[in-house]
């Protein structure tokens, strides 16, 4: 009896260690805008060029060029992290259509309340754009904001941002920031 249930624990152990797959890792689901972010900082945070910041705010206009070291990369991609897709709660709330060297992805459901409405990538000769599209409404304002961006390699070529927020009893505010690093 003794050696019965000896040899039952010894195989209920090896069986089950059997059943111990190292995990995985998935590949995204949608375009992965993180580990682009993440290149991208990276190499600026890295070799710290100047920028030329460009700012509108309704009528009032700014261009500044500001030196590498005092550009905060973490801050100035804020946005990006909105226009992640691969979001567990946005899985499967997205078409995609590839076509040719662009991908582009669209809310299957306007009523949906995602806040990315489309985001379409490209990649032509080594030229990368990304441009989404994204809205935001609550009961007392509501938003609307294109975010652009283009690279090449690891390198940033220019990242844009036109946005339209209205606030309840007050003015439409439209803005624009444009940023482009002096490389």
């Amino acid at each position: 009896m003794r050696l019965s249930l000896s040899i039952a624990f010894a195989l209920a152990v090896l069986l089950s260690s059997c059943n111990m797959d190292p995990k995985k890792e998935e590949s995204p689901a949608y375009f992965d805008v993180k580990t682009v972010e993440n290149r991208l900082k990276n190499h600026l945070e890295k070799v710290q060029p100047a920028v030329e910041q460009y700012v509108a705010i309704g009528q009032k206009v700014e261009k500044v060029k500001i030196e590498g070291p005092s550009v905060n990369w973490e801050n100035q991609f804020k946005l990006l992290d909105d226009i992640d897709l691969n979001k567990p709660v946005l899985e499967g709330l997205y078409k995609v259509d590839s076509l040719g060297q662009s991908l582009r992805y669209e809310l299957l459901n306007e009523d949906t309340k995602a806040s990315v409405i489309s985001l379409e990538v490209q990649d032509r000769d080594g030229m990368n754009s990304l441009v989404a599209y994204l809205r935001g409404e609550t009961l007392v304002h509501k938003a609307n904001r294109k975010i652009s961006l283009k690279w090449k390699d690891d390198q940033l070529i220019s990242y844009e941002v036109h946005g339209l927020t209205k606030v309840v009893m007050q003015d439409t505010v439209t803005y624009t920031v444009e940023i482009k690093p002096l490389w």
